[in-house]
């Protein structure tokens, strides 16, 4: 008799553990979940703005690692910044971090990444999210800027 309690409460406990994952995917899916504090507006206003929004649709596609850690991460993340969003522990503006090995998850399997970063090997100690980001001001997609920066030292060398 004991063991069919033990055996009933453990299932109960594991699909409510799995309702509860789904829900928390379906819901990191959306941005908008992010944009509801009013600490990440103006990162979700950032991403809007810079384009990145055009690419990446999801704030966890480039907030996670790769793989089955990476999902923890993302939900034990998200859990603390839910935590300190109501206990009012949080600091603004709130800053993410977008390591390189986040981004080359997913750049890296087309070849594109290597192929267009080989042509400029300042990029090798760089960042992505230096020229990739969307703070104020910034262009995602970070080629428009570097062309200026690379046309303006060309125009400066004209002139010498």
């Amino acid at each position: 008799m004991k063991w069919r309690t033990v055996f009933l409460i453990s299932i109960v406990a594991l699909l409510g553990l799995l309702s509860t994952m789904t829900v928390v995917h379906a819901l990191e899916q959306r941005p908008q979940l992010c944009a509801s504090c009013h600490e990440e507006r103006i990162n979700y206003n950032t991403w809007l703005d810079s384009g990145a929004a055009e690419h990446h649709p999801t704030c966890v596609e480039c907030h996670t690692p790769a793989g089955l850690y990476g999902a923890l991460h993302a939900k034990a993340r998200g859990a603390i910044h839910l935590v300190k969003h109501t206990t009012g522990q949080y600091t603004e503006p709130l800053h993410g971090t977008v390591p390189r090995a986040w981004c080359t998850k997913c750049h890296t399997q087309e070849g594109q990444l290597q192929r267009e970063h080989d042509e400029a090997p300042r990029f090798a100690s760089t960042s992505c999210a230096e020229c990739h980001n969307h703070q104020p001001g910034a262009d995602f997609e970070g080629e428009e800027e570097q062309e200026e920066h690379e046309r303006e030292d060309e125009d400066e060398e004209d002139d010498d």
